[in-house]
């Protein structure tokens, strides 16, 4: 299959997310008094997941996980003093300014911008992505960041990716392909949409749901051999 337009995802595939997450938590605790620790991350972490994964399923909007979470993470910590909608305006400043990418991103994303049409899909938060692309370095590489926040619905409901096809003038799924590390946000609703998928899995977890990708990666660099 030749493909000329590639929807990538951000968070996971892309973007180290977990590392920018830690990073930007624990400097927003300091900001705040409290004292980071790697039991908090993973409290926080845990909370968060299940957060966007409420999103996913059309039960949260992203107003309501990112004040929820913050405010059942206080509650964790017996912190509740503390208003979840100041820690959440901290955290995504510091969010906002820090992107560390996936090992190969930037190789890969620049290889293909030479003869492919890239843009991103995301469920993250408008100012937040904006914010860690413009300090990516590779943010020319793309042609539009499509967050949840800004096209009024979520990966992985079809109406999702209607919104990017029309902003792209796409007007048929032949020769695109999504690429992302989530069988339940990227890979299903690509699939759902019709398009073909290429599920991102580093460390090649087993796959036990049925959710099946056109394509299964370990490493960004094996997609030259796909697209």
């Amino acid at each position: 299959m030749n493909y000329n337009t590639i929807l990538f995802d951000a968070d996971g595939t892309l973007l180290d997310f977990d590392s920018g997450e830690r990073e930007a938590l624990f400097g927003t605790m300091r900001h705040f008094g409290l004292s980071p620790s790697d039991g908090s991350y993973a409290m926080y972490h845990s909370i968060n997941h299940e957060k966007w994964k409420l999103l996913e399923r059309g039960k949260l909007t992203t107003g309501e996980v990112q004040i929820s979470r913050f405010a059942d993470f206080l509650a964790c910590i017996d912190f509740s003093e503390l208003s979840p909608e100041l820690f959440n305006a901290e955290f995504k400043r510091r969010l906002a300014g820090t992107a560390i990418l996936i090992d190969g991103a930037e190789e890969i994303v620049r290889l293909l911008a030479k003869t492919h049409r890239l843009a991103v899909i995301t469920n993250g938060l408008e100012k937040t992505q904006l914010g860690r692309f413009r300090v990516s370095g590779i943010m020319d590489c793309f042609e539009g960041i499509f967050t949840s926040e800004s096209v009024g619905y979520a990966k992985p409901a079809p109406e999702y990716f209607g919104a990017v096809f029309r902003e792209l003038g796409l007007s048929g799924t032949g020769g695109v392909l999504v690429v992302g590390d989530s069988l339940s946000s990227d890979i299903a609703g690509g699939a759902g949409y019709g398009i073909d998928t290429c599920y991102y899995n580093p460390a090649r977890t087993e796959n036990r749901t049925a959710v099946r990708p056109t394509y299964e990666i370990a490493d960004l660099s094996e997609l030259k051999s796909i697209v």
